[in-house]
């Protein structure tokens, strides 16, 4: 495929003299807008046409009256046959078969290559081209990030159909969240409340369990759990308890009764907020008192009023050591923190 030399005011006229059928410089009468070829291309013109001589003829130039034909190829092209043609013969410049069926070819064929301006990967670098799932080519499926061409890396474009997913344990704290990602601002309003948190996590469930009560040398005391439960909310245990005990035990030393769940550390102060009371049913006397910690595994109550009978309890001891017989009973309510 070559570019040819194209006039549309070139003007019909004769041959100023005779040729034979391998001359290679044709005279004609007048030029009024012919072609000059050079820069443009070739240009064909037909001799006699519509006679059994009809001859086309490629030329490659013209200058003034006189054509130019590079070869004696270039005579009797585009299915005709080079041939003589006397003086005042018709000479016209003409379309031929050969641009008509180039041009349809180019048209039609997609495989041709014939622009060198055409976008592809030989002429093209990566700097200069989009890829979407392959260079020039068709799409594929959506893909996740991280697959080749599929949202873009470097001086790949995105392809516009591209995804973003996920993989198991894409997200966690050691390199997705910073601190203050996550905030208020970025929750909408309901998507994360309490009734959710109850059914995924457990939050403010109750959990029973069964406490040991200590009294000194005499070991266990032996006890009825009438409640005994404990929720935990982070690291902040709630436990609230009633026991009646059905044995008895002797003073020697305090009354303890085991945690649910082991304390960070042990001491009064380990303990959130909480009351309780040791009553006396023999006596009908409450002994109130505030919870603490004696270990990271038990609780007992420092005494706040003087039972009857026992002077200087409040005074002189830490802890409530009163003997406990059947029938009293051990309540207490408290929070403290977990390990």
């Amino acid at each position: 495929m070559a570019r040819r030399d194209y006039e549309g005011n070139a003007i019909p006229t004769t041959l100023s003299n005779s040729i034979n059928s391998t001359d290679l410089t044709i005279n004609i009468s007048a030029s009024t807008g012919w072609p000059t070829g050079g820069v443009n291309g070739n240009f064909y013109v037909t001799v006699d046409r519509g006679l059994s001589t009809e001859e086309r003829i490629l030329c490659s130039s013209r200058t003034g009256l006189a054509l130019s034909v590079a070869s004696v190829g270039n005579r009797g092209v585009d299915g005709t046959s080079a041939v003589g043609h006397a003086s005042g013969s018709r000479i016209e410049h003409t379309f031929s078969g050969v641009d008509a069926d180039e041009a349809n070819d180019h048209i039609n064929t997609t495989s041709r290559d014939d622009h060198t301006q055409y976008l592809n990967n030989a002429r093209h670098d990566v700097e200069a081209r989009h890829q979407f799932g392959a260079a020039l080519g068709t799409p594929g499926a959506p893909a996740a990030v991280g697959t080749a061409a599929a949202a873009g890396t470097g001086d790949d474009a995105a392809r516009e159909d591209h995804v973003h997913v996920l993989g198991t344990g894409a997200i966690n704290l050691s390199n997705m969240f910073g601190s203050g990602v996550v905030n208020a601002a970025a929750i909408g309003a309901g998507e994360v409340n309490l009734s959710k948190l109850n059914a995924d996590v457990g939050l403010g469930a109750w959990t029973s369990y069964t406490p040991t009560v200590g009294q000194g040398a005499t070991g266990n005391i032996a006890k009825t759990v009438t409640r005994a439960k404990y929720t935990q909310i982070g690291k902040t245990v709630f436990v609230s308890m009633k026991l009646a005990i059905t044995g008895t035990g002797t003073a020697s030393s305090a009354v303890s009764v085991t945690l649910p769940v082991t304390a960070s550390v042990a001491g009064g102060n380990q303990i959130l907020d909480g009351t309780g009371y040791i009553y006396d049913n023999s006596a009908l006397f409450l002994y109130t008192g505030v919870p603490s910690l004696i270990s990271t595994t038990a609780f007992s109550l420092f005494p706040t009023t003087e039972p009857v009978g026992l002077a200087g309890l409040y005074l002189g001891l830490s802890v409530f050591t009163a003997a406990l017989a059947s029938s009293d009973g051990i309540d207490a309510a408290f929070t403290y923190e977990a390990a």
